[in-house]
């Protein structure tokens, strides 16, 4: 982190607090625009995948990097946590030629910000997938399903990439991490639950993904 902050000085980017104004999302919206047509799924996901960061602008917080010209870089969207006294930061989103060191000095930004307006917590959210993952045993876990899904993550590596949100995540240093399931209710159930998440996922179809 230490180093990616570091590039992003060294280039000029300057991050600011940012309010939900016209020109703000004027600038966001080429933001996504551009970040969308690099994906490695070539399509928009769905679900938790979705992105819509102007949903409840009014109770969110937003932040914005800005190359050595004045132009958007990236932009960051956190939302409120009421119960647990803090902050999701929901969407980070980057040009895809931004400085080096841009989302990661803007994310830090933001966490400083946070804490000084006296969040006690703030989450990046989850990585699909995680390796190494943590078990449980508090909890009953579908083994085949489980390992049926791990199996084909490498498949899913070309479309998703798993290894480098990890690495992105882990460079602040959470204090810990949470598992976070998908609950289904049995083994029966199983065909439709896949089709439903599929769907739930890729609205457009396996046909909307980019070929390997």
């Amino acid at each position: 982190m230490r180093g990616n902050l570091g590039k992003a000085r060294r280039l000029g980017v300057r991050l600011e607090r940012a309010e939900p104004t016209p020109v703000f999302r004027t600038e966001c919206a080429a933001l996504m625009q551009a970040w969308h047509a690099r994906r490695r799924a070539g399509t928009a996901l769905g679900w938790v995948f979705d992105l819509d960061p102007f949903a409840w602008a009014a109770h969110k917080r937003y932040f914005l990097a800005r190359d050595h010209g004045g132009q958007a870089a990236a932009f960051l969207a956190a939302s409120p946590l009421p119960a647990r006294g803090g902050w999701y930061l929901e969407d980070v989103i980057r040009r895809p030629d931004a400085p080096d060191g841009a989302a990661a000095a803007l994310v830090a930004y933001a966490l400083g910000e946070l804490r000084a307006e006296g969040a006690r917590l703030a989450t990046l959210g989850a990585v699909p997938l995680c390796s190494p993952r943590r078990s449980d045993p508090a909890v009953q876990e579908s083994r085949p399903l489980e390992a049926l899904l791990y199996a084909a993550r490498p498949l899913l590596s070309h479309w998703y990439n798993f290894d480098g949100l990890r690495q992105f995540k882990n460079q602040f240093v959470p204090s810990f991490w949470e598992n976070e399931y998908l609950l289904l209710p049995g083994c029966r159930s199983l065909p439709s639950a896949a089709l439903g998440l599929l769907s739930a996922l890729l609205p457009g179809g396996l046909r909307s993904l980019k070929l390997l």
